[in-house]
């Protein structure tokens, strides 16, 4: 929860988020990042090369390797529950108090 916050509240909030959604690129996720998931470490677990269908949990450890621009990438989705969000389930979601008004207009006028 404390090296990546986004992640922990929407596990907690009861959904899910797998490998392969957590690797792809916040601007596009049709777009994978440039690294490579080499482990996650679950307590005493350790799964080698997760597959991209490996569902994430609270506390898991992830070993990666990738380029700087990959793991910068990376961070947005890790601190940023917009950026998850629109990962898992390919939603934008409305960041800015403007954005949120305009969106909740759009929505009550359907």
């Amino acid at each position: 929860p404390e090296e990546a916050p986004a992640v922990a509240r929407w596990l907690a909030d009861g959904n899910t988020l797998t490998v392969g959604q957590l690797t792809r690129h916040p601007d596009d996720r049709r777009r994978p990042l440039s690294l490579l998931m080499l482990m996650v470490v679950r307590g005493d677990q350790l799964i080698l090369t997760p597959d991209d269908d490996t569902e994430l949990q609270i506390g898991d450890h992830l070993l990666l390797a990738g380029t700087d621009d990959g793991l910068a990438d990376l961070s947005d989705a890790l601190f940023y529950s917009a950026t998850i969000e629109y990962l898992a389930t390919g939603r934008e979601v409305a960041t800015t108090w403007v954005w949120r008004m305009l969106t909740e207009r759009r929505r009550a006028r359907r």
